[in-house]
């Protein structure tokens, strides 16, 4: 009954707004479950696919399903991905475009930052405004691996300190494993406080497309170390 209720309503929407492209981000469970039916409400309306943020893990899998294979355009985040889509599962070459991600270099735009400006940041956080400081924004979910840094700053100990901004369903798990030189950092609308304080940006995730923090630290100047995936060797290289 719940399908039928949403299927409906894409029907009035579709109806409503007359659409010239269906462009599908960042999928749900009930819609790849779903895709056929959703296909031929909007039958005759051109379908872009842009789900898939790993060539190995998550929506790629799905590539086999009916519905999901109807779509007109795939939109492959890196090479790894398009690769996938055309040699595990026989998409054609035309069919997809390769469209890296982008940021929005307002957020990350650098502006003249002195030693006090960078350890009255670290202060207002409750870091230590004199210890070297590397962190990582994003969410705090088994992708990211948060307990990897944790671990890191474990092995590191006093002398350096390490900071996640961001929330996630493993805030609860980080904050009672975390050693006193990690620090959990609330979500910030403007992130560049959080840049200009880092001496380094440290992904430690197990899968990835291609970050937007990535692309925000490198905008700022901060260096990045990362777990070689997505298309992160090919920017940082």
């Amino acid at each position: 009954e719940i399908a039928s209720d949403r299927l409906a309503a894409l029907a009035i929407l579709r109806d409503w707004y007359n659409p010239a492209l269906l462009w599908i981000m960042n999928g749900a469970p009930w819609q790849v479950e779903h895709a056929a039916q959703i296909r031929d409400v909007f039958r005759g309306v051109p379908v872009a696919d842009n789900q898939a943020y790993d060539h190995e893990a998550g929506w790629i899998n799905r590539f086999g399903d009916p519905g999901v294979r109807d779509a007109e355009r795939f939109i492959a985040i890196n090479n790894k991905i398009a690769h996938a889509m055309r040699e595990r599962f026989g998409i054609a070459a035309d069919r997809i475009d390769l469209i890296y991600h982008g940021a929005e270099m307002a957020r990350a735009t650098p502006r003249p930052v002195g030693p006090g400006h960078v350890a009255e940041i670290r202060r207002g956080f409750g870091l230590d405004p004199a210890l070297p400081t590397f962190g990582m924004i994003g969410r705090l979910s088994a992708q990211k691996r948060p307990m990897d840094l944790v671990a890191l700053a474990k092995r590191a100990g006093p002398r350096v300190q390490f900071a996640w901004t961001g929330p996630g369903e493993l805030a609860s798990e980080v904050a009672s494993a975390a050693p006193a030189n990690f620090h959990l950092i609330p979500s910030q609308a403007d992130v560049r406080p959080v840049l200009e304080m880092l001496d380094g940006l440290v992904i430690t995730s197990e899968f990835e497309g291609l970050p937007v923090a990535m692309l925000e630290a490198l905008a700022m100047g901060v260096p990045v170390l990362s777990t070689d995936v997505g298309a992160i060797s090919e920017v940082l290289a």
